[in-house]
């Protein structure tokens, strides 16, 4: 009797979303009063790149078949931080390489010490390249010098959060920490990956940032909100076993979710 494995591991849930191109040029001009730029941390070297970090998790007995053969469901929990390399289809994950390529741009929520500065704004001209967004704000947000005291919370893609979340999305400038209640679509083919950050610019070294030659703008790191579900037969192809249907009963269709990005690098 011969026993088939199916693997159930856990991912995050992601879809290509659609931008018009909006790019400047690989030299960045000196900014203008008001322009910031914000970069993917650490270029394309990115966690994906890293070591997979795999933790087994449940081992489920599906039973046989008229045959005899019996089926069991084997589930892995990967961190997608930690994910080695991903398929190029809809369901591929969002990291810094293919960060330009799924979602072009992200919004920012702005808040100078402590209140709202800019409600929302979107970061869509970027050097895809260098990994470099930028986002033209009034003069007054910052001359260049001194301490703006800014914090900046960014989301991506900004139309499906908004879309699905229930109520407002919350903003704390003490910890960094955003906060927000979900509701996740009906169908897989209507579900996508959600990315938030935050990042302050009130330190000299800040600025640096946004000025230095080889490494223009201020670093950020973008956390995944989501889990996803993906399937794949574990036994050999000539045992032609096929997964036709999947469905799940009982599962948590909202929530609420609070994240507390860190900076990658200490940067």
């Amino acid at each position: 009797m011969k026993k088939s494995y199916i693997a159930l591991a856990v991912l995050a849930m992601a879809a290509l979303a659609s931008c018009q191109e909006n790019e400047f040029s690989n030299e960045v001009n000196p900014l203008e009063k008001g322009e910031v730029l914000i970069r993917l941390a650490n270029g394309r070297q990115t966690k994906s790149a890293d070591a997979t970090a795999v933790v087994k998790g449940a081992t489920i007995e599906l039973g046989s078949d008229e045959d005899g053969n019996s089926f069991v469901l084997e589930e892995t929990i990967t961190n997608l931080d930690n994910l080695s390399f991903a398929p190029e289809t809809k369901g591929t994950p969002g990291y810094t390489e293919n960060f330009a390529d799924l979602y072009k741009g992200f919004n920012a929520a702005v808040y100078q010490g402590g209140s709202v500065y800019e409600a929302d704004g979107a970061f869509e001209e970027y050097n895809k390249e260098q990994l470099i967004y930028k986002r033209k704000y009034p003069n007054d947000i910052w001359d260049g010098q001194g301490n703006p005291d800014l914090y900046f919370f960014l989301r991506t893609p900004a139309s499906y959060i908004d879309a699905n979340i229930t109520g407002s999305i919350g903003y704390s400038t003490d910890d960094g920490s955003i906060s927000f209640s979900y509701t996740s679509p009906t169908t897989a083919d209507e579900q996508q990956d959600m990315l938030f950050t935050s990042r302050p610019l009130n330190t000299a070294s800040d600025f640096n940032n946004l000025f230095i030659k080889d490494d223009k703008g201020l670093p950020v790191l973008f956390h995944h909100a989501l889990t996803g579900v993906k399937f794949a037969i574990g036994n050999a192809t000539e045992d032609k076993v096929a997964i036709t249907k999947v469905e799940f009963t009982g599962l948590k269709t909202s929530g609420s979710c609070v994240i507390t990005p860190i900076q990658e690098d200490n940067k």
